[in-house]
């Protein structure tokens, strides 16, 4: 700052001293120093600190960014070797979505026990051949548009169910048809499940996260609403993703470190 635009303190230092008010005159002197032909001074006012900008937390954050970009390649590249870079399916055809808060919806978390859904999902909403072709779709077509959760080729639908039963129900409520008759019935039991099991009963299992993780990338409501849900789901992976303590958990599975890395993902977009 250039000395001649140095601010200077409202009142001078004689003033100031005597406590009297201080008002400017002529010459750069104030109304009381020329009136008792005292030497009047403005003194400079304190500059001010300019706090440092704290840079190594930014580094940091980006640095990990760079890194889940790079393992996000890979995956991707591992999954499908015909494209180098995986191509995007969001919550909604390229409309952002609101900040949305789960503000007491989400429980305290608890040690979690295994999820049961009902067994009548695979065999009474979906048939088992329909769902065997829903899902072989799932494996050829979709992982490879989003290669955090991934169904071995040799599984088979009643297998899933059994082991994995709401991710099961989560995929064939992406990839069954927009206009299929089912659908609402398929989208009504997955919101049953989620508010009942996730967040009535705050249970906690990597197939819970799987399955919201497909369900949050492909999401679409039956009735073309509902894009606050969409990124509360995004909400409840990140959730579990911390109760269960994969961000800290040494040792992760192959399973486990595709879902982190999912939730960072669809948390970025």
């Amino acid at each position: 700052m250039a000395p001649d635009s140095i601010a200077k303190r409202r009142a001078c230092v004689s003033c100031t001293s005597a406590k009297l008010k201080c008002t400017p005159h002529a010459n750069g002197r104030c109304e009381r120093c020329s009136r008792l032909g005292k030497h009047c001074e403005y003194q400079n006012m304190p500059e001010r600190r300019r706090k440092q900008r704290v840079t190594g937390r930014v580094e940091a954050l980006e640095s990990k960014i760079d890194g889940l970009m790079a393992q996000i390649s890979h995956l991707t590249k591992q999954n499908d070797p015909q494209s180098s870079t995986a191509s995007t399916s969001t919550v909604s055809s390229g409309d952002r979505v609101e900040d949305y808060s789960l503000g007491e919806l989400v429980a305290d978390t608890q040690d979690a026990t295994p999820y049961e859904p009902p067994v009548t999902v695979l065999h009474e909403l979906v048939g088992t051949s329909e769902a065997e072709s829903l899902i072989n779709d799932f494996k050829s077509n979709w992982t490879s548009k989003f290669p955090f959760v991934v169904v071995e080729l040799e599984r088979s639908a009643v297998d899933i169910h059994a082991h994995n039963p709401f991710l099961c129900l989560c995929i064939l409520g992406v990839t069954m048809d927009f206009l299929h008759p089912l659908r609402k019935r398929l989208y009504n039991e997955i919101m049953d499940q989620i508010t009942s099991k996730i967040i009535r009963d705050a249970e906690r299992s990597l197939d819970l996260l799987q399955g919201l993780l497909v369900y949050a990338a492909w999401y679409r409501h039956p009735l073309h609403i509902g894009k606050r849900e969409a990124v509360m789901f995004v909400q409840l992976c990140t959730t579990l993703v911390y109760d269960l303590d994969l961000d800290k958990k040494t040792g992760l599975t192959t399973e486990e470190q595709h879902a982190v890395l999912g939730t960072f993902w669809l948390s970025a977009r």
